[in-house]
């Protein structure tokens, strides 16, 4: 079970990823006075900025700069242990929804076709382990 973290502090750390402040240092400090590990942390993060966007209190563009921006710690974190999951599947989701794919017709939104059905895909599972 992922741990709460006050929303004001979540807001906090979304803001500094999408304006791609956030690095795996300074998560890894507020993850240690907070109480959990940095995957622990990028997990939560990651798991609210998906919920907002499925749940539509979040724009897509908003979600994918966050993820961009957490992206880095994601990486960092995941070259001295396993990859974060699920941040690595969020931000990968929010990848696909970046650009049209091959066979894509073009009035087709990727963020709608692709990353709204894979997030969706990963609350459920998520909500069916706890």
């Amino acid at each position: 079970m992922i741990k709460p973290i006050p929303d004001t502090e979540v807001d906090a750390l979304l803001v500094k990823a999408q304006q791609g402040e956030l690095a795996l240092t300074e998560l890894s400090l507020c993850a240690r006075q907070l109480g959990l590990g940095p995957a622990n942390l990028l997990n939560t993060l990651s798991i609210e900025v998906a919920e907002r966007f499925v749940q539509g209190g979040m724009p897509y563009a908003v979600g994918d700069d966050i993820m961009n921006g957490l992206f880095p710690a994601i990486f960092d974190l995941g070259m001295d242990e396993q990859m974060p999951q699920p941040a690595f599947g969020i931000y990968l989701a929010f990848d696909e929804g970046e650009y049209q794919h091959v066979g894509d017709l073009e009035d087709w939104d990727p963020a709608e076709r692709y990353t709204r059905p894979q997030l969706s895909e990963i609350l459920r599972a998520l909500a069916d382990i706890e």
